[in-house]
């Protein structure tokens, strides 16, 4: 009898036994099923790190090509005024596109695997970062000091253009016609003592008006129909060209700047989602 329910207890405890092993086992191949595997979860993290980091990279080498052609743009004789301002712009705007292209391409080669690039991205990308807020903070004019130097450029010009510069001659001529404006801020700029002859019979005042301050359809450009009263029917550019100017630098340079600031919301995001990562798959 001992033998006997020796022998079954034995066989009970191993039915047991391999009960709850295949219970366990069970169980574990349940968890295993229900959560994601680290791999795969990695490999979706870093294609999605990949993808910021190239579509960065497209988008910086635009902004680079962009201040390159302005910068070349606005170096011509023809340029508006403010060109020297704009000069400066384009040259922090290329360099910041160049900047974030460089930086958004190393970023696509590196993986999150690996702790020591993604720390080395996070710290690039913090100076990068700082950098790029102090250069559009510091180095793109506001509209307080692009009003001073404008108006500062345009009377110097139209000095020199009374004493017969070819240069500043030929800058007034595009931004009068282009802008349809004469004058500074008016046509009455170009009337000063210098610019005031007297006919030989009549003594009647004439001004140097420049043929740019008429529509090309304009066939009235004597004296005398400048002295009388003008009004916005006669063939005569009304308003000045400072205004006007002042207008079209206004919206470039505002225009410059939102793009100076989507960059560094780019590398912002960037870097933050390098330091999210970091601390997350390598704490």
């Amino acid at each position: 009898m001992h033998l006997y329910y020796n022998a079954h207890d034995k066989s009970d405890l191993t039915k047991l036994g391999e009960l709850l092993t295949f219970e366990s086992s069970f169980r574990i191949a349940d968890d295993k099923s229900d959560s994601p595997e680290p791999d795969r979860l990695k490999r979706q993290v870093n294609f999605i790190f990949r993808t910021i980091n190239g579509i960065n990279a497209v988008t910086g080498m635009i902004f680079l090509l962009s201040g390159l052609i302005i910068f070349f743009e606005y170096r011509k004789v023809e340029a508006d005024f403010g060109a020297s301002a704009f000069v400066v712009v384009s040259f922090v705007f290329g360099l910041c596109g160049m900047t974030l292209f460089i930086f958004s391409a190393l970023g696509f080669l590196m993986t999150v695997r690996s702790l020591q690039q993604m720390l080395l991205y996070a710290i690039g990308g913090s100076l990068v970062f700082t950098a790029m807020v102090f250069a559009c903070a510091t180095r793109i004019p506001s509209t307080e000091v692009l009003l001073r130097n404008v108006a500062s450029e345009m009377m110097t010009s139209l000095y020199l253009t009374k004493k017969s510069d070819p240069i500043h001659r030929t800058k007034w001529t595009y931004v009068q016609k282009s802008l349809h404006c004469c004058g500074v801020l008016n046509f009455w700029d170009w009337c000063d003592p210098k610019n005031i002859t007297h006919e030989q019979q009549g003594n009647e005042r004439t001004c140097a008006v420049p043929e740019s301050c008429f529509p090309d359809n304009s066939t009235d450009r004597d004296a005398t129909a400048i002295q009388e009263k003008i009004d916005f029917l006669r063939p005569i550019f009304v308003r000045g060209c400072y205004s006007l100017q002042m207008e079209v630098l206004h919206l470039n340079i505002s225009l410059y700047r939102s793009f100076g600031y989507l960059m560094i919301i780019l590398v912002g995001f960037a870097t933050s989602f390098a330091i999210f990562l970091t601390m997350v798959f390598h704490r």
